[in-house]
């Protein structure tokens, strides 16, 4: 009776040792950069300011995590379902996640960590189903360490969190198979769902795995029980993210339409036919330069190589032992096997990544890490071809640690400071850039950031901040001391100090929205000055903010109004006097406007 504990204890260890031991250089990976990423998150994100897009995200998930703390579940619903041309799952997920820990806006984007272990484990999962061990640690690594990966989960943007969802839904979509279980296929549903209210964006990518899961069906054979099941499985999908949608859709359109082919799209990028190579070439260029960076594509290409090299040798062995058929027999079989690879995980990740190269390619705007959520599936592909024998994978795996190792360790650490770049042919593509995630952004607007150390582009950087909080301050100030709530029009503005950020800052320091909106140039809408400043959404506005544009051509790019000086005798003349002014730290100075009028305080 005594030996029985430990028969028991010997037994089950035999049993979980195989799981302990696949699992275990999983668990190890995200162990190391989750606290890697988190770390560096609280060190250099503390007291520094965010971008657009950012301050817009961050705010909205304050509102939320508000009304989910102060009036409850169903008003945390209803403020989800507001009409927005932004998906919601990023901020409604950090909001609960504040209202739970009441964490600080450096604490909601640690959340970010959550969708990037979802990645990683997703992508192992893909990986070790079609491969084997090696291959599926290999794939986690080089995911975990692909710069866009871990450097959008040090940010509040959208490109992680859609990547997250889609591997998630591709990961669902290879367990459920041909769809004959009904649980596995609802589960897909559910997943393809939710990455629909990742990024709107996600939509043009999600017919990719539709259609690999039309063809799998049909390819394995059309059952009534298969196509009830899949059919259940869309149902769902399409009911999850209609909660959002069906309040969102014409705010979803107007902006995909815009943004994505209309007249905004030409902003973010340039106009090329398909016929010419700009058109083929653009997005893996811009996936090189703005997400895989250097050392990740030469590890890519030489697992490419090596991939190649393992289908050159197979086919050539099958090809000496084959026996002769005759053309019609040959036919059949090549259709058998078109037919039998129709039916495998392989194809299901093709054709998805194919759809989305063409989906992206269809639109002008190169956007903000667009690729991300197609990446993760084209790494799975090329290191599981890669691992075609023992000899190979592990030949594989020590190309991805060797190089992922370096990559994570040399965009997270003090190395390059200022970066590194790698020349590319006619490209240049960044080899390691050590300052963190601001740097692209702040490259673009502030003078010498791109020669700046950390220190000297911090320092910047906090200046940005201090200013927005000091308007932010300035604008409560000026409509309380009128015994009025203020409602703001900004003629200026610029990456740093705009709408966005501003309305972030007032409701940091006063737990209310700002009505806050842009002046649009009159040359823009052709509608006159005065007539411009009544908004539907915001009121009648009380307060007018003014200045000179950025002298830097892309900064001024973000001010609504061509020359906002130029709007002056028209404040006057509506009833505005000058207030206020505020130093900008690039030596700016913005005059703040006055009119009696909006809400009174109660």
């Amino acid at each position: 009776m005594t030996n029985q504990p430990a028969a028991w204890v010997r037994t089950s260890w035999t049993k979980l040792q195989p799981i302990v031991i696949d699992l275990l250089p999983l668990a190890l990976l995200l162990l190391v950069t989750v606290i890697a990423n988190s770390w560096w998150t609280i060190h250099h994100r503390s007291d520094m300011p965010f971008d657009i897009d950012e301050s817009g995200y961050l705010q909205r998930s304050l509102v939320d995590s508000w009304q989910l703390t102060h009036n409850g579940v169903s008003a945390f619903i209803g403020q989800l379902r507001g009409p927005d041309p932004q998906a919601p799952l990023l901020p409604a997920t950090a909001a609960v996640v504040r209202s739970l820990t009441g964490t600080g806006l450096v604490g909601m984007i640690l959340v970010q960590q959550l969708w990037y272990s979802i990645l990683i484990v997703s992508s192992w999962v893909c990986a070790r189903r079609i491969s084997g061990k090696l291959a599926a640690i290999a794939t986690a690594v080089i995911v975990a360490a692909t710069p866009a990966v871990f450097i959008s989960s040090r940010t509040f943007h959208f490109a992680l969190v859609a990547s997250a969802t889609v591997t998630a839904a591709l990961c669902a979509q290879l367990w459920a198979g041909s769809f004959d279980r009904v649980k596995r296929t609802l589960l897909w549903g559910l997943l393809i769902g939710i990455a629909a209210l990742s990024r709107t964006m996600v939509l043009g990518l999600l017919p990719g795995l539709l259609i690999a899961a039309v063809i799998r069906v049909a390819a394995t054979g059309v059952t009534t029980v298969r196509l009830r099941n899949l059919s259940l499985g869309i149902i769902t999908g399409f009911l999850t993210a209609w909660f959002w949608y069906s309040a969102s859709w014409h705010s979803v359109a107007d902006y995909l339409r815009s943004y994505g082919y209309g007249k905004m799209a030409s902003s973010y990028g340039e106009k090329s036919s398909i016929f010419s190579t700009t058109w083929w070439t653009r997005r893996p260029i811009h996936s090189i330069q703005d997400a895989l960076w250097a050392p990740t594509t030469v590890l890519l290409l030489l697992l490419t190589v090596i991939a190649i090299i393992g289908m050159v040798l197979r086919f050539n062995s099958q090809s000496a032992t084959e026996e002769v058929h005759t053309v019609q027999s040959s036919a059949s079989h090549r259709f058998h096997q078109v037919r039998r690879f129709s039916t495998t995980d392989w194809m299901t990740i093709i054709v998805f990544v194919v759809w989305s190269y063409f989906a992206l390619s269809s639109t002008m705007n190169t956007g903000s890490w667009f690729e991300l959520p197609v990446l993760p599936a084209l790494i799975i592909l090329i290191v599981c071809a890669a691992c075609w024998n023992r000899v190979a994978a592990i030949i594989s795996l020590t190309l991805a640690l060797v190089t992922s190792i370096a990559v994570f360790w040399g965009d997270s650490g003090n190395s390059f400071d200022p970066p590194v770049s790698w020349k590319l042919g006619p490209a240049s593509s960044v080899a390691f850039d050590s300052r963190g995630s601001l740097t692209t952004y702040a490259d673009a607007f502030l003078p010498d950031s791109a020669t700046a150390t950390r220190s000297q582009l911090s320092d910047e950087l906090r200046a940005e901040l201090r200013t927005t909080n000091q308007l932010a301050e300035l604008l409560q100030n000026e409509a309380q001391s009128h015994g009025r709530r203020p409602v703001v029009f900004f003629a200026t503005q610029d990456p740093f100090i705009n709408t966005n950020s501003v309305g972030l800052a007032s409701f940091i320091q006063t737990g209310r929205q700002l009505p806050v909106g842009l002046l649009p140039d009159e040359k823009a809408t052709g509608v006159p000055l005065l007539e411009r400043l009544t908004n539907p959404i915001y009121g009648l506005p009380n307060i007018v903010v003014t200045g000179p544009n950025s002298v830097n051509a892309s900064a001024a790019a973000f001010s609504p109004m061509t020359s906002p000086v130029d709007s002056v005798s028209a404040l006057t003349e509506a009833g505005f006097s000058p207030s206020k002014t505020l130093s900008l730290p690039d030596g700016r100075v913005i005059q703040i406007w006055w009119r009696e009028s909006g809400p009174a305080l109660p």
